[in-house]
């Protein structure tokens, strides 16, 4: 999946659900996610 996709995905799970702990864990996940992609793509 792009990161495009990903990053669209986890903004329409927040505004649909935008008060849960489930949001916050999917924001952290994907801001991790994206961390971890740059890093490995800038080393590479």
């Amino acid at each position: 999946m792009e990161a495009s996709e990903y990053l669209k995905m986890i903004k329409e799970r927040l505004i649909s659900d935008s008060a849960s702990w489930g949001s916050l864990f999917t924001l952290a996940l994907g801001i991790t996610v994206l961390v971890t992609l740059m890093m490995f793509y800038a080393q590479g």
